[in-house]
């Protein structure tokens, strides 16, 4: 996922719902407020400001052709925004789809690496707890599950036989690809 696609404005135009919804927690982050979900279906995205006394709102609906656009969009919050270091749009999830390109030059970064690629480059505190799920969804992002890689041991086990004629490989499983 690119995190620099279009900016949260007026038309702006996403290839998928799960862009926009980054992109606006990456918005979020930055501009210092949270946001609730109001609406989330296949024909619209409705998300209002955190804070219940502020007017900001956007609505998002599909364009027919896959992408996402924003057709309505205030301009300004009412509210005095998040007073703390810390900000609930910065999830784990979020955490993980930012750092994931860090992530894949150096998969040993530990969740105290995590905090502070995240305090230097978006100046917001995360919890150790965020850092950790965040480096286990960038893991799993990146190699995959266990169960999708048990699932490919058919095919790698028919691919050494195929590459080693006269090999003899032995693999038991269930229907359900568990190992006997």
């Amino acid at each position: 996922m690119t995190s620099e696609s279009a900016p949260i404005e007026l038309n702006a135009v996403f290839p998928s719902i799960k862009e926009l919804k980054h992109r606006l927690k990456k918005h979020a982050v930055h501009t210092n407020f949270e946001t609730h979900t109001i609406r989330s279906d296949s024909a619209r995205y409705i998300v209002g400001c955190k804070d219940k006394a502020c007017s900001w709102q956007l609505r998002a609906f599909p364009d027919g052709a896959g992408d996402w656009k924003i057709k309505q969009l205030s301009t300004s919050h009412d509210c005095i925004r998040v007073q703390r270091p810390s900000n609930n749009s910065a999830n784990a999830k979020f955490v993980a789809t930012e750092i994931l390109e860090l992530f894949r030059l150096q998969p040993k970064m530990t969740p105290v690496n995590i905090i502070n690629e995240i305090q230097r480059t978006h100046r917001i505190r995360i919890s150790y707890d965020v850092a950790w799920d965040a480096r286990e969804i960038a893991r799993t992002m990146i190699n995959g599950t266990h169960e999708d890689s048990y699932a490919s041991m058919p095919l790698y086990c028919q691919q050494l036989v195929e590459a080693n004629p006269g090999s003899v490989i032995s693999l038991e499983k269930t229907e359900t690809n568990q190992f006997h």
